[in-house]
């Protein structure tokens, strides 16, 4: 996802009428996740979609495709009938039409007006969704979940790192790999991190190291307190000192919920 979006690819969840089974890049810059990625959607059900489709509704697919219930709701969730009115409105339609089985043509929804009106999801449903049903977030990137907090620091942004060489900056981000390796015996990581113009990364060593070691293995928005330097070929690297979880990150890994010693220190 980091790199597609590094080319300047517009990366979208998986959609009944554009997504095939894997990733498809549609011109001019979009890329559609595929419907392989949805869970428990089966290859049968999706066979059946790439060859039904164009599809125009909820129904339309209910009738034509005939997906199990946890098929359908996971396609609502992943984003995949985007387009035909609110999600929530049909998750509720699904969850009172119940149904045993593959859908069938002569088991009818009731009508959309016999549902109460619902609001539409929030950022943090959708971002919920997509990592329940597709294992990432999608359309939504980390830091949006915590704008808020984001708010209240003088954050820089990675494209404008090097313009801050020689001095100290905070930058939010998210982590998305770790380079372990030892230079003149003692160990370092090179953490590539991201925010939401970019990409760079994070040297750690020494005392910095060991204090935030645990908290640089957990994938959640963090601020990072760091030195801004150049490395041999003039692209910008940061030494990190300290770390901060933002605390109202909404999905956490079971290891950071279950031990709060992983939480940094503020910044």
């Amino acid at each position: 996802m980091s790199e597609a979006r590094r080319l300047g690819l517009v990366v979208r969840p998986p959609h009944v009428n554009h997504s095939s089974e894997v990733f498809t890049l549609e011109p001019p810059r979009t890329l559609w996740m595929g419907l392989g990625q949805v869970r428990e959607l089966t290859r049968a059900t999706i066979a059946t979609l790439l060859a039904q489709r164009p599809f125009d509704s909820l129904q339309d697919v209910l009738v034509r495709a005939q997906p199990q219930y946890a098929e359908a709701v996971n396609l609502v969730k992943a984003g995949a009938l985007d387009g035909w009115g609110n999600p929530k409105t049909m998750l509720a339609q699904l969850e009172r039409d119940r149904w045993h089985g593959r859908h069938t043509g002569q088991l009818g929804l009731l009508p959309l007006a016999s549902i109460d009106s619902v609001s539409e999801p929030t950022i943090h449903e959708r971002a919920a969704w997509e990592r329940e049903v597709l294992g990432q977030w999608v359309s939504v990137h980390p830091l949006q979940l915590v704008t808020n907090e984001l708010s209240q620091y003088n954050l820089i942004h990675s494209n404008a790192l090097s313009e801050r060489v020689g001095q100290d900056v905070t930058v939010a981000g998210i982590r998305l790999a770790t380079h372990r390796f030892v230079s003149k015996q003692e160990s370092m990581w090179l953490v590539d991190m991201e925010d939401e113009h970019g990409m760079y990364q994070v040297l750690w060593s020494g005392a910095a190291l060991e204090r935030h070691g645990p908290l640089l293995s957990q994938r959640e928005p963090v601020l990072i307190r760091e030195r801004v330097r150049t490395d041999r070929q003039g692209q910008a690297i940061l030494t990190g000192y300290e770390i901060k979880r933002l605390q109202s990150t909404p999905m956490l890994s079971d290891q950071t919920e279950r031990n709060p010693r992983l939480i940094g220190r503020a910044i």
